[in-house]
């Protein structure tokens, strides 16, 4: 019989060792492999069959937009996941066409939202089908243009990249005072109370979704933001204790959707507040990130370990194959429910955070997975992409 939890002991964040773990290799996967998969991976995304496997389309010459396949519209959340890849990936020229879209069409320039990205628009027409913004799209758009600056330099006008991320964290927290108030119900997006992201800067929505919640990418802004910098290491250290509240303590699970004391929340169109669904999965991602960049912070652990226990014991009950990835937070499943590649990439991020024995089962199940392709493949797609890059330790901080 297995113990729970092993004796290993969890590294230094890479950031201060400079060595970044490639979890596939250290589970006995030939490095060639590893890297063989990664640049193919990357192709079928971005360059695969137009209908079954890619989501990058080029516009012209000198734009392109991510396509929400089974919406069909462009989110703000897959733009900037898609532009993070890119500077991972080493890929400008399809960085900076993504970032001319979503600069051109998809961010606000004047009103109440100026500075804000709308989450959904229409490539069609060229439009924003909601000028509101998606706060994580914000998040990732931002990082990845401080590593873009970082790794590629700075260029002119809107691809002066480190100047665009200091003009979207300048909007992001001082909105109400650029606006003299709460206008048309718009708000910062970070409570400066509670010093924690919102689900959406609405003067209605307070309350925040745990997978919005990037301490690793605060305390990057802690240093590299040209103002505000104390205020971002205190919004780092306090999603640092969100996340492990969010999580609960015998099953890992976070709720889509969470109070500011991290209670589940009810929302007119999530009926199941406790419900653990797609947006969830990306706390263990976020858990594990910060783990590997910056080390493992207090409860950091034990949070991964229930969850992965958790997981192990779904899959035990699939004979290995798989498990399913819609539940309460108390573990019950919900109906409906189904195997999302998207979550087994989330967990085995979880594995840098993580001591649990079977913790090899879940980055080796990881590998065995293909690439989604046809109607459903934006989102499991993307996040099976992130998470790769994690696991193989190709998603490093420039």
């Amino acid at each position: 019989m297995c113990t729970e939890t092993s004796q290993k002991s969890v590294p230094t964040g890479a950031v201060k060792t400079g060595e970044y773990r490639n979890l596939f290799a250290e589970v006995g996967i030939d490095t060639t492999e590893i890297i063989a998969k990664r640049d193919s991976l990357f192709h079928q995304l971005f360059y695969g069959d137009d209908s079954t496997e890619r989501v990058y389309y080029p516009l012209g010459s000198d734009m392109a937009y991510v396509l929400d396949t089974y919406n069909n519209d462009v989110r703000s959340e897959g733009m900037s996941y898609a532009m993070m890849i890119c500077v991972q990936m080493d890929k400008k020229e399809e960085f900076d066409k993504l970032w001319k879209f979503a600069k051109t069409v998809t961010q606000n320039h004047e009103g109440a939202r100026k500075g804000y990205f709308g989450w959904s628009a229409d490539p069609q027409t060229m439009s924003l089908n909601d000028a509101n913004p998606a706060p994580d799209g914000e998040e990732y758009y931002v990082t990845a243009l401080f590593f873009a600056a970082h790794r590629w330099g700075n260029g002119e006008g809107i691809f002066n990249y480190e100047q665009e991320a200091n003009y979207i964290l300048h909007h992001m927290i001082h909105k109400e005072e650029e606006n003299g108030g709460i206008v048309e119900g718009i708000t910062n997006m970070i409570n400066h109370e509670e010093k924690k992201i919102v689900f959406v800067p609405l003067e209605e929505w307070r309350f925040s979704d745990p997978s919005y919640h990037l301490p690793a990418f605060y305390k990057l802004w802690a240093q590299w933001a040209e103002k505000d910098t104390e205020f971002w290491q205190a919004v780092a250290d306090t999603s640092e204790q969100y996340l492990v509240r969010a999580m609960h303590p015998e099953t890992g699970l976070a709720t889509e959707y969470m109070t500011f004391d991290a209670e589940p929340q009810v929302t007119p169109f999530n009926p199941h507040s406790h419900q653990f669904s797609g947006d969830s999965w990306r706390v263990a991602m976020n858990l594990g990130m910060d783990a590997h960049w910056f080390g493992v912070q207090k409860g950091y652990t034990e949070r991964a370990n229930a969850l992965l226990k958790f997981f192990y014991n779904q899959a035990q009950q699939e004979n290995g194959d798989g498990y399913f990835s819609q539940f309460e937070q108390d573990g019950t499943p919900l109906e409906d429910n189904y195997k999302g590649v998207g979550l087994y990439a989330m967990n085995a991020v979880a594995v840098y955070a993580s001591t649990y024995a079977q913790d090899d089962f879940f980055v080796k199940h990881f590998w065995k997975q293909s690439l989604p392709t046809g109607t459903f493949r934006y989102y499991n797609g993307l996040l099976y992409m992130l998470g790769y890059l994690h696991v193989s330790g190709d998603f490093r901080v420039y």
